[in-house]
């Protein structure tokens, strides 16, 4: 029984540290693609899921040093603690809607 428990946990600790897509989007949405002028879905699509990961690492310092760098007028906005303490959420929702994502696919299949 208590090992039952502990994978529960744990599983449920692990998604809920996974992020929310939606509120990811949401964040998107409400942050980003005015000054990017780009639909969240096809921003995603430019990447894998993997890629996504790489650039999320350490606190997602590599997403933002590329959006700052292709976007500077962003800079203030994302380096700003609350949206990193939101960027699991926005990481789950370009996952999901990444090259090999599960979000959509461009394919009729």
């Amino acid at each position: 029984m208590r090992l039952i428990l502990a994978a529960a946990l744990i599983g449920g600790l692990s998604f809920a540290a996974a992020g929310d897509y939606q509120k990811g989007e949401r964040l998107f949405y409400s942050r980003l693609a005015d000054a990017m002028a780009i639909n969240g879905a096809d921003f995603a699509f430019k990447r894998a899921s993997a890629e996504w990961e790489k650039l999320f690492e350490n606190r997602g310092e590599g997403f933002i040093a590329e959006v700052a760098a292709a976007y500077p007028k962003l800079k203030p906005a994302i380096t700003k603690e609350s949206f990193i303490r939101d960027m699991p959420d926005l990481k789950a929702f370009l996952i999901l809607n990444a090259k090999d994502g599960r979000g959509f696919s461009y394919d009729d299949n």
